[in-house]
């Protein structure tokens, strides 16, 4: 039900974003209004100057001066959230809002699996960007002209099944393309146990707490920037001292050598993690307080901490799932055999081209689980020398199809 308490978690991004929208309506009527009012002046200034240019030349008279005004600027509609954008349009957005915007996906697997289309090459490296939120970025295609972004500040939220996060992650943990540092741009990944009980639980009323989080929801967005510029948090003096000590400790613990490539590449961006852990405890403990924000506390220092800690070990989880990836497709594939899904002897490519099967989208992945499979004795491989290039086949233990599938 994770879907359910998602939407519960953007539920006052939603109330702000309908409220935008409403307002936004209401400003282009205006705009409209102003629009044809300026149309109308402008039309009258140009025919008073061609009557008094006419009356020059035939009468004698002066020329009225002519001054063009400017049109009434057109309102621009302030986002909070996109569901489904292309990479133009989220420019547009982003030019319009420099506060950033959300991107939600319910199922992110899609949202991953759209870099791969024919002409979204450049998607991944325009959300590579994102993360930074400092990073500006120049769109260009065809027919749709975006203006220049400053900072490219992009959230992301959603859900994903342990099977396509695990092949995701086996792909950036194995290097090569995936190895780019996008999955380890995703800080705050959680993957909860899947508990063997279930239990009814009534009676619990959230509702006392709304009020509490909209007033956060509305003051950060009040927020007001120097000039278009971020205002600048510090650290006070207690909170400094507890940053320097942890940092210490993380730059030894990624100099050790005893961490895998992937995990010393998520945990080195907890430097830029554990400061904006601060930022978001700060600024929502100053709108309950009413009050602006003037530097981090130790108190919200060391709640932040408590999160990173948290964090840290869903990460070992999460990067961990591609240890299981391959068995996993491995045996799926096994079960595809015994219902003869696949006829037998079979080529890498009967099992990948054209299936979109989890763990089996690429001939690369085809060859590491065919060749998991044969170390473990259940398929044998033999090559036919053709005229062309020789052809790979596979054949299947007999005990593997005397079994019972199901």
């Amino acid at each position: 039900m994770k879907s359910v308490a998602m939407q519960s978690v953007i539920k006052p991004l939603v109330v702000l974003a309908d409220r935008a929208r409403i307002e936004y309506k209401q400003s282009v009527k205006r705009f409209q209004i102003e629009l044809e009012a300026w149309e109308v002046r402008k039309k009258a200034d140009l025919d008073g100057y061609r009557d008094s240019y006419k009356g020059s030349k035939t009468k004698g008279l002066v020329v009225v001066e002519y001054k063009p005004t400017n049109p009434p600027e057109k309102p621009k509609q302030k986002r909070y959230k996109s569901d489904d954008p292309t990479v133009e349009k989220l420019g547009l957005i982003l030019a319009e809002n420099p506060q950033g915007i959300l991107l939600y996906r319910d199922e992110l697997t899609g949202w991953l699996s759209s870099f791969q289309r024919k002409g979204r090459e450049s998607d991944r490296p325009f959300f590579l960007e994102g993360w930074s939120a400092k990073q500006g970025f120049e769109v260009d295609r065809i027919g749709r002209e975006v203006p220049h972004i400053e900072a490219v500040c992009i959230s992301i939220l959603g859900g994903i099944q342990p099977g396509p996060i695990a092949q995701y992650i086996h792909s950036a943990v194995k290097g090569g393309v995936g190895d780019d540092g996008f999955i380890q741009r995703f800080q705050i990944m959680v993957w909860p146990d899947n508990k063997p009980e279930w239990q009814l639980i009534e009676n619990t009323d959230l509702n006392i707490w709304e009020p509490y989080i909209h007033q956060i929801f509305n003051t950060l967005d009040q927020l007001q920037f120097n000039d278009g510029q971020p205002v600048i948090l510090s650290f006070n003096k207690e909170a400094q001292s507890l940053f320097d000590q942890w940092q210490k400790e993380l730059e030894i613990k990624l100099r050790k050598g005893d961490l895998p490539p992937h995990m010393e590449a998520h945990l080195a961006k907890y430097k830029k993690l554990l400061p904006a852990l601060c930022l978001i405890f700060e600024h929502m403990q100053s709108a309950l307080d009413n009050k602006s924000p003037q530097e981090i506390t130790k108190e919200c220092f060391e709640k932040s901490l408590i999160w990173l800690k948290y964090f840290e070990s869903h990460a070992h989880r999460v990067y961990g799932s591609f240890a299981n990836a391959i068995p996993k497709t491995a045996a799926d594939l096994i079960r595809r055999i015994q219902r003869n899904e696949v006829r037998v002897p079979f080529t890498a490519r009967d099992i990948y081209h054209g299936r979109h099967w989890t763990g089996l989208s690429t001939a690369d992945e085809a060859d590491e689980v065919l060749e998991y499979l044969i170390e473990k004795n259940c398929l044998q491989s033999s090559t036919d020398q053709t005229k062309g290039r020789p052809i790979k086949k596979y054949w299947v233990h007999p005990k593997i199809l005397e079994q019972d599938h199901e």
